[in-house]
């Protein structure tokens, strides 16, 4: 295909790049515009590192700045767990009649026994039971977690499956789709700092997600400090790509972030207590 660009229509289109298409107060967002409609957004960690955290915190964050409804599909919570976990939120009002939870725990212990038997038989039920989902019209959609799905499985085709069906889905939704996904079982002992490649199992959702985020929580001296790193972020220039993110004991939510040295975060990895 032949691709033409008049001067006015590289104009427009650099205008639409650098719009707010979801308002956000969440610095580490605000370094790309916000969240980016019709693009993949995964959030890269080790288990019990916060990944959960950061989705409530971005979840509140888009509900009292935006309109519409979010879909969140779990995979290692049931609505109970979710609901409890939201409750310490001040303003978890914001979330009443506009979050639409499914999970796959509560979903399973539904099952008769039949229809998810059968690893091939459940990966395709849950890929089309996910399609129906997201056709529903939603302005967010949070996948939590990827890697723990029945949709993602131990099988690489599987994987690779499941990642060309989320990255279509984003293409076609007028809307944004973060994806949670765990880092690889010893991660932490081969790297000393994550990244895009430190992904469990197939790579694929990471090379066809156009912003990903890497969440690496440390014990310090002086506590647990959790960094995010903008690992990539497609047509964006990043001024500031590593921030510490401040945990609200009483919300259980990051209430603040701040911009630190890449320097900092490697002292912390080493066994340094650089904070």
């Amino acid at each position: 295909m032949e691709i033409h660009i008049s001067p006015s229509t590289a104009a427009g289109l650099k205008r639409l790049n650098d719009m707010v298409q979801n308002k956000t107060d969440l610095p580490f967002l605000l370094e790309h515009s916000g969240l980016r409609n019709s693009k993949l957004h995964t959030i890269l960690s080790s288990t019990g590192a916060g990944k959960s955290t950061l989705i409530r915190t971005i979840l509140l964050d888009f509900l009292k700045l935006n309109e519409g409804k979010v879909l969140l599909w779990l995979s290692e919570e049931t609505i109970s767990d979710f609901r409890t976990s939201a409750s310490y939120m001040s303003d978890v009002e914001e979330l009443s009649g506009r979050v639409v939870v499914f999970s796959e725990i509560d979903y399973r212990n539904e099952d008769d026994g039949e229809l998810l038997k059968g690893l091939s038989k459940k990966h395709n039920h849950y890929l089309d039971l996910f399609k129906k989902k997201i056709a529903e019209g939603y302005s967010l959609i949070i996948f939590d977690n990827a890697t723990t799905s029945d949709l993602y499985t131990e099988n690489i085709i599987t994987q690779v499956d499941m990642a060309n069906e989320i990255k279509r889905a984003s293409s076609k939704c007028p809307c944004p789709i973060i994806v949670v996904a765990h880092t690889a079982k010893n991660e932490k002992i081969k790297k000393l700092i994550f990244d895009a490649d430190s992904i469990r199992g197939s790579a694929k959702i990471t090379q066809i997600s156009e912003y990903i985020y890497c969440l690496q929580t440390i014990q310090t001296d002086t506590g647990r400090k959790s960094f995010l790193i903008i690992e990539k972020s497609r047509n964006h220039a990043i001024k500031n790509k590593l921030y510490i993110l401040i945990y609200d004991e009483e919300q259980k939510i990051y209430n603040k972030s701040k911009i630190c040295e890449l320097s900092l975060l490697q002292d912390c990895a080493r066994g340094k207590n650089g904070i």
